[in-house]
């Protein structure tokens, strides 16, 4: 269970594979920060992959990976509180949706912000990293859920 987690530098888990535990019948991510690039290429998930709510601020890779039995979930309800959240910062060349052959697709969408689209995973945001409000504790410039 990696829910809440801080990952401030970069986390690899390319070729990794998640499995059912005693404890935990999914990979559960939600709500984590990766503030440094992330590498899911290759990694496997046998059960559900929960990435609600995370706010990837660094590349997103998880080209290859294999999702057996659940596509994984990137949004929670159709807001933004349970939303998976993109920065416009990111490097789109090294940001990679696209999963190995068999697997549970990760479905796309498009999201635009200052008039540039992003192809992201459907019911995510792309947000600005410079709107932090920090009074309320939220971004405050955030695109339209990925449709």
């Amino acid at each position: 269970d990696f829910s809440r987690a801080n990952f401030t530098q970069t986390a690899d888990s390319s070729r990794a594979n998640f499995t059912q535990t005693a404890d935990s019948s999914r990979a559960d991510f939600s709500m984590a920060t990766f503030t440094g690039n992330v590498d899911f290429g290759g990694a496997e998930f046998s059960e559900k992959a929960d990435f609600w709510s995370v706010e990837f601020s660094g590349d997103a890779n998880f080209k290859d990976s294999y999702f057996e039995k659940y596509a994984p979930i990137f949004a929670y309800d159709s807001g933004y509180s349970g939303s998976a959240r993109f920065s416009n910062r990111i490097n789109w060349a090294d940001s990679n949706f696209s999963v190995r052959s068999g697997s549970q697709p990760i479905n796309p969408g498009d999201a635009t912000l200052d008039g540039k689209t992003f192809r992201i995973p459907l019911g995510t945001v792309v947000f600005s990293p410079d709107s932090w409000d920090e009074e309320i504790k939220e971004y405050t410039h955030l695109s339209d859920p990925a449709k």
